[in-house]
């Protein structure tokens, strides 16, 4: 048979405050668990873009002394006097 009414009811008083209790107590179960949860994923992703921020650092870090070696080499090659000594100091130091 299918009963189309309220489905509480179908029960007697005492287990109507059973089942209601029961029901309350999973929600709020359900919900510290969901709480619980976004709370782990929100620091995981913390810690996630902490870790892909020091990749990124490191290769640009790399990029940049590539970079600047190109741009001290040459203006260190347009001193002449000193032979090679002087001009590789001033690369050296425009490049650090």
């Amino acid at each position: 048979s299918v009963y189309l009414g309220p489905i509480l009811d179908i029960f007697k008083t005492k287990q109507k405050l059973d089942i209601v209790d029961i029901s309350l107590k999973s929600m709020i179960s359900s919900k510290q668990l969901i709480v619980s949860k976004d709370a782990t994923t929100k620091n995981s992703k913390a810690w996630l873009n902490r870790h892909v921020i020091s990749l990124h650092e490191k290769f640009a870090l790399g990029f940049a002394c590539v970079i600047l070696f190109f741009v001290g080499a040459p203006l260190g090659a347009l001193i002449r006097k000193g032979g090679i000594g002087l001009p590789m100091v001033i690369a050296i130091l425009l490049f650090l």
